[in-house]
């Protein structure tokens, strides 16, 4: 080969690394959100230390900013007197997939937070190894029993239960005055007539706000809206009954009498930092709001205030409210695995719950909790645990991730017009009619 022909090649070469590089690298030479190409996010070697020997817990989890914020401080702290926490914040939308891929190949975090409805499926894939024995040690860190069990399997419990959010509404007191209402929507007649009467998007009103992206606050509505859960089968499932159709309809639309994808976005802005739906909450320019109670503790102020939303609580057509948690997973090959077992005692003990919900505002698993004054003081304390009472929770099973990923993808499908509502609900309610 030639001189020439030599350099050629050369150059070829580095192009090509320059180009590799720069795909799994973000500004400033930082892995982007989402690789998990080799060691991009986790890496590690079989003894737990990085290539510099030092000892590092990995630990993974997809939180709010404010969230993310009181662990930072927290792992801070904790790595301050031992072992390195390295803390990685992954976008919601990808934290699945991200977790995924990095199991797949060996790479996972240590310490994962997981959506409970991930545990089951990541546990059956061999990606978890099980903490009975961490929870046995330990008498006083009994977990409420309802999300106890979303992360049972195979006779193993695969994850510590953090935390439990209710989805509840969120209502303007000034509205409920303009229609000299003393309280909020108690009925699923009352809720459409919020929605209706408020409903006003061309003057830049709103009625009763969902988020159209979230399958919980769809699951949640379904409930407000009187679809009952019968025999273990929960609302979804009955998406394309006709009843259930022509409640959506006059929801989602309800000055139409037909359906139109075009009013639905209208009506139901996503959000983006134009359009908050809290302050539009706060300032009436929006009714109320399907949310959470850690959504709403973040954002509580004097114009708005909680309750649960409309339910029917006798006879066979009960409905009730919807709950969602996450729980600590640890990886099935955690590096140091006696480094990980004390820093999850740590962070799942009463004390670090507490301060976790102190400026998180997400309500702890920890049954214990619910006995603290920092609980008990809340001026919505009675209203907590009769939300977590009265819970439902969607039966966890291993493709749980997988169908509740169909379903947002269904959602979105429908929002962004292209598919009508009635082939929206045919196609997502198949996705629960064989639980």
């Amino acid at each position: 080969m030639t001189r020439k022909k030599s350099l050629i090649v050369l150059f070829i070469i580095l192009g090509l690394s320059i180009l590799l590089i720069s795909r799994v690298m973000g500004p400033g030479g930082s892995p982007k959100a989402g690789s998990v190409s080799g060691k991009d996010l986790f890496a590690k070697n079989a003894d737990g230390l990085s290539d510099s020997e030092e000892q590092i817990i990995h630990f993974a989890v997809s939180l709010k900013p404010e969230e993310y914020a009181a662990l930072e401080k927290w792992v801070g702290d904790y790595s301050a007197h031992g072992v390195k926490v390295e803390l990685t914040n992954l976008p919601l939308e990808e934290a699945y997939d991200v977790l995924k891929q990095a199991s797949q190949l060996g790479e996972a975090p240590d310490i994962m937070l997981l959506n409970n409805a991930w545990v089951n499926e990541f546990a059956a894939l061999g990606y978890l190894k099980p903490v009975d024995e961490l929870l046995d040690s330990d008498p006083q860190a009994q977990r409420l029993s309802a999300v106890m069990n979303q992360v049972k399997w195979n006779g193993y419990i695969w994850g510590i239960p953090k935390d439990v959010d209710p989805y509840i509404l969120a209502w303007n007191k000034q509205k409920a005055e303009e229609i000299q209402a003393e309280e909020p929507p108690q009925t699923a007649e009352e809720l459409l007539q919020w929605n209706s009467q408020f409903m006003n998007p061309d003057e830049k009103k709103y009625g009763v706000y969902y988020h159209p992206g979230d399958p919980y606050a769809l699951l949640s509505l379904l409930s407000a809206l009187g679809v009952p859960s019968i025999d273990g089968v929960n609302p979804l499932a009955k998406l394309d009954d006709p009843e259930t159709l022509k409640a959506l309809e006059t929801f989602f639309n309800p000055r139409n009498a037909s359906w139109d994808a075009n009013l639905l976005q209208m009506n139901f802005p996503l959000p983006s930092k134009d359009w908050d739906p809290w302050k539009q909450l706060t300032e009436g320019n929006l009714a109320a709001m399907i949310t959470t109670v850690s959504d709403f503790k973040r954002n509580e102020n004097d114009q708005i205030a909680l309750s649960a939303l409309p339910m029917v609580a006798e006879g066979e057509r009960q409905t009730g409210t919807w709950l969602k948690g996450r729980s600590y997973a640890v990886s099935s090959r955690p590096g140091n695995e006696a480094a990980v077992n004390d820093l999850l005692r740590e962070l799942t003990s009463l004390n670090t719950e507490m301060k976790l919900w102190g400026e998180a505002k997400v309500l702890p698993a920890h049954v214990a909790a619910y006995s603290t004054p920092e609980l008990r003081n809340d001026p919505s304390y009675r209203s907590y645990t009769w939300l977590l009472e009265q819970g439902n929770l969607l039966p966890v099973q291993i493709d749980s991730a997988k169908r509740l990923n169909a379903l947002a993808a269904e959602m979105g499908m429908m929002y962004r017009g292209e598919q009508p509502l009635s082939e929206f609900a045919a196609k997502a309610a198949a996705l629960w009619k064989d639980e």
